[in-house]
């Protein structure tokens, strides 16, 4: 019997959980820090470091994908916000999304992962909010990514639009 390899990620790459429910949560993905081999046909466990503070989750290597090692980029991102609970609240719980002149932000993009294939545009970025006091994000191109600003408080949801073709 030969061993099945499991080789869609290495230490320093960018994991991410398959999403649920077609967008991202904060703290699902982040930086393979250890693979735990376990052994005969079993796929490996993944240890993964996300950007909140001390938070390390560990996966199923069948529930994550991966985009490689990210490198260093300087641009600015076009994040769209779809769901303010600010407004939501302010609107009697009618509607969260901003007023279409407020929905795009524009946030300083520090590295990126991923890339441009036949499939289409692949890209992750790790961007700085400027909205929120410097928090960082890991975005994934066109699909929704749920983050709160209070523990425990009602979520934001934006989506990464727009990444330079040449980073």
């Amino acid at each position: 019997m030969t061993q099945k390899r499991y080789d869609k990620l290495a230490k320093g790459d960018l994991a991410y959980r398959y999403p649920n429910g077609g967008y991202h949560n904060e703290g699902t993905m982040g930086i393979v820090i250890e693979i735990e081999e376990a052994g005969g046909q079993d796929p490996p466990h993944i240890f993964v470091e996300t950007l909140i503070p001390g938070k390390k989750i560990s996966y199923d290597y069948r529930k994550i994908g991966s985009l490689g090692s990210p490198r260093p980029a300087t641009g600015i991102a076009s994040v769209k916000l779809l769901f303010d609970p600010e407004i939501f609240v302010a609107s009697g719980r009618l509607s969260g999304k901003p007023p279409e002149e407020d929905e795009h932000r524009r946030w300083k993009i520090l590295e990126v992962a991923g890339r441009i294939g036949e499939s289409g545009d692949n890209r992750w970025a790790l961007v700085e909010d400027s909205d929120w006091p410097k928090r960082q994000h890991w975005l994934p191109k066109n699909v929704p990514y749920r983050f709160s600003v209070v523990d425990g408080g009602m979520y934001h949801e934006v989506c990464l639009e727009g990444i330079p073709l040449d980073l």
